[in-house]
């Protein structure tokens, strides 16, 4: 298959100056295993960059290469033109739902709270700027009336909503998001979706890995195709060609997924 019709990854080569993320050149193995390989892609401060690709494709790793929580083989990740680092106060990180402890005693409010650990430190207890700034961000996802219900208890909404807040209460520039969207009813889905572009257009940088092609096509400024190496980086009009589509999915020129990207 020849790569004439694809749309160019952008190079980041202007982000160190700039760029609220940068990834150049990342090479990932997992357990031997190649994941990621040449990796290059910016999110700039006021964007909304969705990160498309099949399961597998390795966008949770690149997720986490950008919390410095993998060590790449080769490659770097710059987060406001500094190498990142673990626990980087910068960055705010939304996992999937599963991956947080629900069943721990503790209500929305302390949930929230402890979205700014690494800033209090592990032995600090939390001072007035801290309880604000989790104040704040419950308010912000509108979970006020909540704050003191034990998130056990919680619908899978309201769950959602309450790992958005702990990484907003860090006040971060950079909001990483792990499929947000996922089991969401639609009017969690539209408070989620008016929260995000209100955080981008107050110039915070955010990039989002979702299954939810139609949406991400609405909504986001630009996409990052991934299937192990970025396919292709640009806005959605102008990722019309088939081939893009294909080659990131491994799908036919007959697949329903294509029809969605026209549709688009």
């Amino acid at each position: 298959m020849t790569t004439s019709g694809l749309v160019p990854a952008h190079t980041g080569k202007q982000t160190a100056t700039g760029s609220a993320l940068t990834v150049e050149d990342l090479d990932v193995d997992l357990g031997g295993r190649p994941v990621l390989r040449g990796v290059r892609l910016h999110v700039e401060p006021g964007e909304l960059v969705g990160l498309i690709g099949p399961n597998g494709a390795g966008k949770t790793t690149l997720l986490r290469s950008v919390l410095a929580l993998l060590r790449p083989r080769a490659g770097r990740v710059l987060v406001g033109g500094v190498p990142s680092r673990p626990g980087r106060s910068v960055i705010g990180y939304v996992p999937q739902r599963h991956e947080f402890a629900w069943e721990f005693p503790i209500s929305v409010e302390q949930a929230v709270l402890s979205g700014r650990t690494g800033r209090i430190g592990l032995l600090r207890r939390p001072g007035a700027a801290d309880w604000r700034a989790a104040a704040e961000a419950i308010d912000r996802v509108r979970l006020g009336e909540l704050r003191r219900r034990p998130v056990g208890e919680l619908s899978g909404g309201q769950r959602q909503r309450v790992l958005v807040a702990r990484a907003l209460a860090l006040q971060p520039t950079l909001l990483l998001l792990d499929e947000p969207f996922t089991g969401l009813d639609l009017p969690t889905q539209e408070l989620l979706d008016e929260l995000f572009a209100g955080l981008a257009a107050e110039g915070k940088a955010l990039l989002m890995t979702t299954h939810d092609l139609v949406g991400a096509m609405e909504s986001c400024a630009r996409l990052v195709l991934l299937n192990q190496r970025v396919i292709a980086d640009g806005r959605p009009d102008e990722l019309r060609d088939p081939q893009v589509w294909m080659r990131t999915f491994g799908v036919s020129e007959r697949s329903p997924l294509l029809r969605i990207v026209r549709a688009g």
